[in-house]
């Protein structure tokens, strides 16, 4: 019994006081209290494009490698939101989160919130601990996502889109560095021998509203067996409270160029409407795209759906990133480098000019030198570079290339 305290694979049994599953829940509880506050909480009226991603967004998360679990509780959360329950730690109850699914407390309907996909918030607070996930590395970065960009939300919320994203890296690294790892270090719990996960970031230190992205997310995976580094642009978006938003920046010539990296995606930040904030959502390039020019007169820019509707309904961020990105079997996300120089490269377009604001990069093959990829993005303007390697044997102490925390992008001054 001693051993499954350090042991991932039975994550699934670790009781409430272990450290993993304390930090985990005090992420969870911060999260839980935006959405009380309003952050990707959900309307009275959903649309049938809300619905959409809605139940596009649970159905993915669910083939994503989360344990069956997490479907059975999820059905259970919502029986307790109409009667009673925990939800954290912390006592954010399930009856208390209940409007935060657009129903009321009063009169909460389980069935229709699962027929209309409300249930994907539940499914969604819930996938943020180790217990729901075969695989620890997914567990970590779908809850430090989660958490980075909700938080993130609901202290900028009436930030510009480049902030936004700033910010969303900032709590990422603070779930990493002041939550998970020294968890995990007090627990001797290191990852399994056949997991490894390292984390860095880096940030433009010039000319920042001249790029065509907002964000870059370097993923490193196993791509049919062999460790590839996986690159995708994020140009952050704020949409309206009907979920349209404006992509004619420039005349057009922002998204031309995005489409042309062959890497490009956009992330759609919710509008704050009286009573709260929708889902951030992610669609490719290629659709929106398509969404400003198939009607074949002039081109809709400021008519891009940021749902995606039933044709293509967008994605999560954070699942995006922690199940989509790490698939080693899909070719066409993202385009694919086999080491550091030339990933480093393909961030900046011919005339050396850098394609992203900031960077969060993901190691999760063990055979990639992150430390030499954010090095080389050094000569193309990036600063402020960041590594942190969880702990990948049992009582293993982590690595971190720098002491001190990471600036504060909402604090006076910035």
């Amino acid at each position: 019994m001693a051993s499954d305290f350090h042991d991932w694979d039975k994550s699934d049994a670790w009781q409430t006081d272990h450290p993993v599953i304390r930090a985990f829940g005090r992420l969870r509880t911060t999260v839980a209290i935006g959405k009380l506050a309003g952050i990707a909480s959900l309307p009275a009226r959903l649309s049938p494009r809300q619905r959409g991603v809605l139940l596009a967004a649970l159905e993915r998360l669910y083939a994503g490698g989360v344990r069956p679990s997490l479907a059975e509780d999820t059905r259970r959360g919502l029986g307790a939101m109409a009667s009673t329950g925990e939800v954290t730690s912390r006592g954010v109850g399930w009856r208390q989160l209940a409007p935060t699914l657009g129903l009321g407390a009063g009169a909460f309907d389980p069935d229709r919130a699962a027929e209309e996909g409300r249930h994907h918030l539940v499914a969604q607070l819930l996938a943020m601990s180790p217990r729901y996930w075969a695989d620890p590395v997914q567990a970590i970065l779908f809850t430090a996502l989660q958490y980075g960009l909700e938080v993130a939300l609901r202290r900028g919320r009436c930030k510009p889109e480049p902030l936004k994203t700033e910010a969303v890296l900032h709590y990422i690294q603070s779930a990493v560095e002041h939550r998970v790892i020294p968890a995990m270090d007090e627990a001797g719990a290191g990852l399994p021998e056949t997991y490894t996960l390292d984390l860095g970031t880096a940030s433009m230190q010039e000319g920042r509203d001249l790029l065509a992205a907002d964000l870059a997310v370097v993923a490193g995976v196993h791509v049919l067996g062999r460790p590839m580094y996986r690159i995708v642009l994020f140009q952050a978006k704020n949409a309206t409270a009907t979920g349209l938003t404006d992509v004619g920046r420039n005349e057009g010539r922002q998204l031309d160029t995005f489409l042309s990296t062959g890497m490009g995606w956009y992330l759609f930040y919710p509008a704050w409407a009286r009573k709260g904030a929708f889902i951030t959502t992610v669609r490719p390039a290629t659709e929106v795209f398509h969404d400003v020019w198939a009607h074949g007169q002039a081109p809709a820019f400021g008519q891009v759906d940021a749902y995606g509707g039933e044709r293509s309904p967008g994605w999560d961020f954070a699942s995006f990133v922690s199940i989509a990105m790490s698939s080693g079997r899909d070719l066409s996300l993202g385009r694919l480098f086999p080491d550091a120089e030339t990933a480093a490269e393909a961030l900046a377009d011919d005339r050396r000019q850098p394609l992203a604001a900031d960077i969060i990069a993901i190691d999760r093959t063990g055979r990639l030198a992150l430390r030499d990829f954010i090095d080389a993005t050094a000569s193309l303007g990036y600063g402020d570079g960041r590594v942190s390697s969880f702990p990948s044997r049992r009582h293993a102490a982590h690595r971190r290339d720098e002491a001190g925390s990471p600036g504060d992008p909402f604090a006076p001054g910035w």
